[in-house]
């Protein structure tokens, strides 16, 4: 009798979500954390899957938490745009953002 195969820890699965109609590729990120990717066939749903691995890997994959866009915009006219911008400018998108 041929014994059951088993993933080892930390390697993923691809299962098919019939609700949904799309395959999905789960990777777990830390104790009680997993990403999930959704794909239109199982061969695109591994592909994301490892390649999502390799990067996690790598320390690449972006698993830290949530921001708002109104948090990242007014971190990135500080810190990134401000100093390539008339004032101006730089006056009108920090209202844009407040709203």
């Amino acid at each position: 009798m041929a014994e059951k195969k088993q993933r080892g820890h930390n390697e993923g699965s691809v299962y098919y979500w019939k609700e949904r109609d799309r395959w999905v590729a789960e990777i777990s990120l830390g104790p009680g954390k997993r990403k999930k990717m959704l794909c239109k066939t199982k061969a695109e749903a591994l592909k994301k899957k490892n390649e999502a691995l390799r990067e996690l890997e790598k320390g690449e994959l972006a698993t830290g938490s949530q921001r708002k866009v109104k948090e990242y915009l007014e971190d990135w006219i500080e810190n990134v745009y401000k100093d390539n911008i008339r004032i101006s400018t730089y006056v009108k998108y920090k209202k844009s953002i407040r709203y």
